[in-house]
C-alpha cells in the first residue's frame, strides 16, 4: 500500500487508512461510539457476520483488516487527529452492494459496471458543517483519477427532509460532484454514478493519495 500524505488547501492533511494511522481512526471512532457500533464493517462482511458480531467483535474485526491493508479509505487529519473518514475503493471491496436485490434487476450494460464504489463518510461532530464531507470526498475522487479512473458508485440514504448526519454522504454533496442518480435501491437508498476518465476529474482540489487496489476500468 503507498504511504502518500497531502496537504489541503485548508491546512488538513490526507492520509489513507494503514497501521501507520489506524490510531486516529480509532480515536476518531470511539469518540462516536463506534458510529454507532458499526466500525465501518458492514459493508465489509456478509450481513450474517456482522449480525454475529458485537460492537467490540466488530472493532477486532476492522483493526485485523486494517493490520492487513484490507480495509480501503482515507482519514482527514487536523494536526494529530482525525475530523474526517470517508470509505471508498475498488468495487470488489464492497460485495455486499451486489446483493442489494434491487439493484440486481438492473440492467447494467458491461461499460458501465462499476470500478470503484465510496460507501461511508464520518466527519468529527465538533467539526461538522466546515466541509469536511466534501473535501474527504475530492480526495478519494482525486486518488480515483490518479490510479486508472472508471466507472464510480455512491449509495447515499437520501431522506428529504431529514436532518440527522448521512453516514453514506448526501445526495446533493454527490450532484455538485457530477454524480448522477441512476435508480433509487428501496425507499431510502439513490444509486448515484460518475465516470472518471484517466486524466479528468470533475473535483475542485487535487490530491495525491495512496490506497489499496490496482488501476480501474476506464
Amino acid at each position: 500500500m503507498e504511504k502518500i500524505s497531502s496537504t489541503t488547501p485548508a491546512g488538513l492533511q490526507i492520509q489513507m487508512l494503514s497501521p501507520d494511522t489506524w490510531s486516529v481512526f480509532e480515536t476518531l471512532f470511539e469518540k462516536h461510539k463506534g458510529c454507532g457500533g458499526c466500525w465501518c464493517t458492514y459493508n465489509l462482511c456478509p450481513i450474517s457476520r456482522f449480525n454475529r458480531m458485537t460492537r467490540d467483535e466488530r472493532k477486532t474485526f476492522q483493526r485485523d483488516l486494517v493490520s492487513r491493508n484490507l480495509s480501503p479509505g482515507l482519514l482527514v487529519l487536523d494536526g494529530d487527529s482525525a475530523v474526517g473518514w470517508c470509505q471508498f475503493g475498488l468495487a470488489e471491496c464492497f460485495p455486499r452492494f451486489d446483493r442489494i436485490r434491487a439493484y440486481q434487476t438492473l440492467a447494467i450494460p458491461p461499460e458501465l459496471v462499476p470500478s470503484w464504489r465510496i460507501s461511508c463518510f464520518l466527519v468529527d461532530k465538533d467539526h461538522r458543517g466546515e466541509g469536511i464531507s466534501v473535501l474527504a470526498l475530492d480526495a478519494a475522487l482525486a486518488h480515483i483519477q490518479q490510479h486508472g479512473g472508471g466507472i464510480v458508485e455512491a449509495f447515499p440514504i437520501d431522506l428529504p427532509g431529514s436532518s440527522k448526519p448521512q453516514y453514506t454522504g448526501s445526495a446533493s454533496m454527490f450532484r455538485k460532484r457530477g454524480f448522477e442518480a441512476v435508480a433509487r435501491l428501496g425507499t431510502r437508498i439513490l444509486l448515484m454514478r460518475l465516470r472518471v476518465s484517466s486524466n479528468t476529474v470533475p473535483v475542485v482540489h487535487r490530491r495525491d493519495t495512496g490506497m489499496i487496489g490496482g488501476k480501474g476500468r476506464s
